[in-house]
């Protein structure tokens, strides 16, 4: 896959943990809350980034060593 990353805002933050969330829980892990993610001076070392893929493809079993077979993306 190839994909653009960006940091998510604070205005999309809330809604993003949300999701990261579900994610996370659906794993055996936990809740992320906007206090992972900044302290008190606004700093923590964890960023969250939104990613959107812009290509995928698929490894064909043909033989071919690396032969990638384009997956089309829909909106």
């Amino acid at each position: 896959m190839s994909a653009v990353a960006a940091a998510v805002d604070a205005a999309d933050a809330e809604e993003a943990l949300a999701v990261f969330s579900r994610r996370s829980v659906t794993h055996g892990g936990r809740v992320w809350t906007a206090e992972d993610i900044q302290d008190a001076r606004g700093v923590s070392g964890v960023a969250l980034y939104r990613a959107v893929a812009d290509e995928h493809s698929v490894l064909a079993k043909d033989g071919q060593p690396d032969h990638r077979v384009p997956v089309r993306l829909t909106d």
